[in-house]
């Protein structure tokens, strides 16, 4: 009996291929979701640290553009408070400023209006002369030869007085027996900078007035000396607020509910270890700020999502742009921008000319007045062929320029952008957004300062010219205008110079985004072929071998049948004669002293020739082996003279059955 079966797949080796390539687009998309997040991780960081870096340069430039308006004016006419506002790059800084004269000065200040300021800030009249007595007593000098008492009350502390003059007024902080609230509540109203003991009365806030009115004895029922700019800006002030009835409910004072009883302050922060919490506390400037309300949690989610993706295309637009500005470099390497010189004439009309002429470029200049943003008369063909692609250098008549020669100390180099642009509309007839400026290289001089060469021009001067550069597809235009330098040495100050397009064309921009969008959709296409192809491929493998194991198996059931292919090829091996057993067995058989030198096996028949002592005796050697029967000569025995054995030819018939296994 034949048995036969039928091999098939496996049900769960069915569509492998697809889920292992699912599984390779999650991975995929992890990684991109992964690296999506880590750039806007990164972006956000950089955006932080880069935020923190202009902030802080924004603030030093504030601060010594005020120093330098300041320095402008004489003593006498310098300004006690006032605001100045000017903008550098992207940002408006907005500075306000008022003197020291109008805060206490811890060094100078007497005992009794120390004690009216605490006990307007909502200090217990008792307590307050305390404070007083504190600090009169840490910067004053004990007598010589005299017991010093403020130092034994310190000693508990770990730490003595200074028993001099405040170097800051957080030093206030270190006063024994002032709690930390009200430490906090004092500092913006004390200074170490004053330098007297007066106040002025003009600029003070109304805390600071009032405690000037209550150390000179008078009682006053309302808050006074909060005129002008202190008035203004008395809302705004770090004080607290007033209250209708005082810590000890005998006057209108200035208080806090959160004031009785002041806690006491530990030895850490006595010991100056919330200094940094408290740095800039005792700056003149007021900066007011708002706290947007939280999101509610479903907007800031949209929130955050188009934040990313509003990120995602600004990193896009970034990147494109830097590869585009790449392509423009490379391609600047190897294409030289034709130049065109517009000089500006008497009667207003400009006359062009190539700096460097070339074979087919117009030799002759042209000359031409704007009207509308257009030349007139028209160009010629030639002249419009010549500025398309070209940098456009206009120079303008001096009559046509504001010029100055500004002098700055020699720090504030990094900072001329926005101290020359603050002063736009002191040094010409124009604002900053009206006018297009520049200024010369800064050159040092005397006095550890510099010295740069200034001009400016209203900007409705140069915006035609811009307009014509870019109606005539110019990639560039610069605008250049004659300064004096200090030194009487005439130089040009560089007033504009703004790309138009780039050398690679306009197009570059558009390419990439075609190339980037084109690349996805073949990327895709790609996926999906190898989505369908690598199924097809995969079933058509998975056919074949199943086919080969269905061979197999019919092979195997068919091993012991005649007929079967296994059994044919075992009859052949037990029945076909092997050369190695036909050379075994004639080696046995033959003596000695025989010598093979031919041995050929044609079927069933073995033919032997060789040279031996005694020819016939081979024949009967053979004939008793069990592996060959009917031996003879197929050739005649021969004897050569100078051989010592016969030479025989000897043929005999091979048993055809060797035994199974053999």
């Amino acid at each position: 009996m034949r048995a036969s079966g039928n091999v098939g797949r496996s049900p769960a080796n069915r569509g492998f291929v697809i889920v292992a390539v699912l599984w390779i687009l999650l991975a995929l998309s992890s990684l991109a979701i992964i690296f999506s997040a880590y750039l806007a991780a990164s972006a956000r960081a950089l955006a932080a640290s880069d935020l923190s870096l202009q902030t802080e340069a924004l603030v030093s430039a504030g601060l010594e553009l005020t120093a330098y308006q300041l320095t402008l004016t004489d003593e006498k006419t310098r300004p006690q408070y006032g605001a100045l506002h000017f903008g550098l790059d992207d940002a408006s800084v907005g500075v306000t400023f008022t003197s020291e004269a109008g805060r206490l000065d811890l060094n100078y200040a007497s005992k009794e209006m120390l004690i009216g300021l605490f006990v307007v800030l909502g200090a217990r009249k008792d307590a307050a002369a305390e404070y007083a007595d504190r600090i009169v007593g840490w910067r004053t000098r004990p007598a010589p030869g005299s017991e010093n008492v403020e130092a034994a009350r310190y000693n508990a502390l770990g730490y003595s007085p200074r028993q001099g003059l405040f170097t800051h007024v957080n030093e206030l902080a270190l006063v024994a027996g002032i709690p930390e609230a009200f430490v906090d509540r004092v500092l913006p109203f004390v200074t170490v900078f004053n330098g007297g003991p007066d106040v002025d009365p003009t600029i003070a806030a109304p805390e600071v007035a009032l405690a000037v009115d209550k150390a000179s004895g008078k009682d006053q029922r309302r808050l006074r000396g909060a005129s002008g700019f202190a008035e203004q800006h008395r809302r705004g002030r770090a004080g607290p607020k007033p209250a209708k009835r005082g810590i000890d409910g005998a006057e209108p004072v200035l208080s806090d509910r959160n004031l009785d009883p002041l806690p006491q302050r530990s030895p850490d922060h006595i010991r100056g270890g919330d200094r940094p919490r408290r740095q800039g506390r005792a700056l003149s400037g007021v900066v007011l700020a708002k706290r947007r309300r939280a999101a509610e949690p479903g907007s800031a989610a949209q929130g955050r999502m188009m934040a990313m993706l509003a990120e995602a295309q600004q990193w896009f637009e970034q990147w494109i742009g830097a590869v585009a500005t790449t392509v423009d470099g490379v391609a600047g390497r190897f294409m030289r921008r034709r130049s065109i010189e517009l000089d500006e004439n008497g009667d207003g009309t400009f006359t062009a000319r190539l700096a460097v002429s070339k074979d087919g470029s117009p030799s002759m200049p042209v000359s031409f007045r704007l009207d509308h943003d257009a030349p007139q008369p028209p160009l010629p063909a030639e002249w419009k062929t010549a500025f398309d692609g070209s940098r456009i250098e206009v120079r303008l008549r001096s009559d046509q320029i504001v010029s100055r020669v500004l002098d700055f100390p020699s720090q504030a180099s990094d900072f001329l952008d926005g101290m020359i642009r603050a002063q736009v509309d002191r040094l010409t007839p124009w604002s900053a957004a009206d006018a297009v400026f520049g200024w010369s290289s800064p050159q040092p001089i005397a006095n550890d300062r510099i010295e740069v060469a200034f001009g400016a021009t209203a900007a409705t001067k140069v915006d035609p010219l811009i307009r014509m550069a870019r109606m005539l597809g110019a990639a560039s235009v610069a605008v250049f205008a004659p300064a004096v330098g200090g030194d009487g040495a005439a130089q040009q100050v560089t007033l504009l110079d703004k790309s138009l397009r780039g050398l690679a064309g306009p197009s570059v921009p558009r390419l990439l985004r075609v190339g980037l969008v084109s690349t996805a959709a073949a990327a895709a296409v790609s996926l999906l072929l190898n989505i369908y192809l690598g199924g097809w491929l995969q079933s058509e493998q998975d056919d074949l071998q199943h086919r080969i194991a269905q061979r197999r198996a019919a092979l195997r059931l068919d091993a012991n049948g005649d007929s079967s292919g296994l059994g044919l090829l075992a009859k052949r091996k037990q029945t076909t004669p092997s050369s190695v057993m036909v050379l075994e067995a004639v080696s046995r058989v033959l003596p000695d002293t025989t010598y093979v030198t031919e041995l050929r096996i044609e079927g069933n028949k073995v033919q032997v020739v060789g040279l031996t002592q005694d020819a016939p005796s081979l024949i009967r050697l053979l004939e008793q082996s069990p592996q060959f029967t009917r031996a003879t000569f197929f050739a005649p025995t021969t004897r050569a003279a100078n051989e010592s054995a016969e030479r025989f030819h000897v043929e005999a018939n091979i048993t055809a059955y060797f035994g199974s296994g053999s």
